[in-house]
């Protein structure tokens, strides 16, 4: 018994039973949908770069920086990643954000 197929056979038959195909995917869609909508907790993310600079004044006459500003950007970045990691921060968020997150819960989602 010789059994082979060509794609055009292998097609006929998938479109033969076309609505198994649709059926199948609405089902899996429709399962996806219920799965995140009412399991997946919503989490957001937020991503930025900052550069913090001293004066800007010296910049713009200069049209140049020294190895001093960036240094002094550098240690502004880390005092104000501090600032922002702070419990005093983290609960004035936590509190106007009305996401029931306490400052604790925000501290371990801040990378």
């Amino acid at each position: 018994m010789n059994l082979v197929f060509s794609i055009l056979d292998i097609l006929k038959v998938f479109i033969k039973k076309w609505w198994i195909f649709v059926v199948t995917a609405v089902v899996f869609a429709v399962m996806a949908v219920v799965y995140t909508k009412f399991f997946v907790q919503p989490v957001y993310v937020s991503r930025g770069t900052a550069y913090i600079t001293a004066s800007s004044e010296s910049y713009s006459a200069q049209g140049n920086i020294t190895l001093s500003d960036l240094m002094l950007s550098q240690e502004l970045t880390y005092t104000y990643a501090e600032v922002l990691n702070s419990n005093t921060y983290l609960k004035s968020v936590a509190k106007e954000s009305g996401l029931n997150y306490d400052h604790i819960q925000l501290l371990q989602q801040i990378q």
